[in-house]
Order: structure tokens, then sequence, then C-alpha cells
């Protein structure tokens, strides 16, 4: 059964500060795919909370803010979106597509998830549990926060 490398060489650099894209070692095999990662091996960061996102219409929007401390990490279990990242002052827009692959999202990190195929399911990991002040939910704030440094 063929394993992919935990350290990816194939990704291209994202020129959102911080952000990078992760791929996760997976197994094939008769009985599936096997999609794995460990704390201090494939994951950045001792994950706090998990949700999933799912049955997002076509033309929905997802996320759509930053967070001042939290990190994350995206990963679509099935289907495809895609996900702008915006740090004030560099964009990336990603497709997610793949099982295996992940996006770290790091704190003050504006994102956006849109152009979700059917059956979505996308699967996030955040480093600390809900905080509601955590949230910068107003684009210009958050634009006056990158700027200086928060």
């Amino acid at each position: 059964m063929p394993v992919t490398p935990a350290i990816p060489q194939d990704l291209a650099p994202l020129r959102t500060r911080g952000a990078r894209l992760l791929r996760f070692p997976s197994v094939v095999g008769d009985g599936g795919t096997l999609v794995w990662g460990e704390v201090g091996t494939h994951l950045p960061f001792v994950p706090q909370r998990f949700w999933c996102i799912d049955s997002v219409p076509r033309d929905g929007i997802r996320g759509d803010h930053a967070h001042r401390t939290l990190q994350e990490i995206l990963l679509c279990a099935s289907g495809s979106c895609t996900v702008t990242l915006d740090d004030g002052f560099h964009r990336d827009d990603v497709a997610l597509d793949t099982r295996n692959l992940g996006l770290y999202v790091p704190a003050m990190t504006w994102n956006t998830l849109r152009n979700f195929a059917d059956s979505t399911t996308v699967f996030v990991l955040a480093s600390e549990v809900y905080q509601p002040e955590d949230y910068i939910r107003d684009y210009d704030e958050f634009l006056v926060l990158a700027k200086h440094g928060r």
C-alpha cells in the first residue's frame, strides 16, 4: 500500500503570511483510503475544537471572517471548495479538492469559503475553544488591525 510523504515537496508556497498547504499521509487499499495526521508531525497545533461544514448551497459563502489568535486547519473530506485567504497585504485562492490536502490558516488571516461542489464536507480543526471575542467579522476593522501589526 503506497503512503504519501508527510512533508510535501510538491506544494506551491502561498503568499498569505503564515498560511501553508499540508499534505497528510494516506494509505490506499482494498478497504478504501485512510487519511491521517498526528500532532507534532503533521498538525502545527494541538486541536481544541473541531466542526464540519456541509450542505452549503453552490453559491453559498462560509467563513468570511478572521481570528485574533485562533489557528485552523481546513480539510475537504468530500467534494471541493475554494478558500480565499487574505492577510491584509496578500491574497491566495486555494482549491481544496483532495482529501489528504489540508490548509493551515494562521491567526489574523481573513478566510472565505465559496464555490462548494455538491456533497462537500469541510472538516475544520481549531487551536482554541470557542471564544466569540476572538472573531473579527468586519473586513475594514481587520485591515486596520492587519496593517498595524494586530
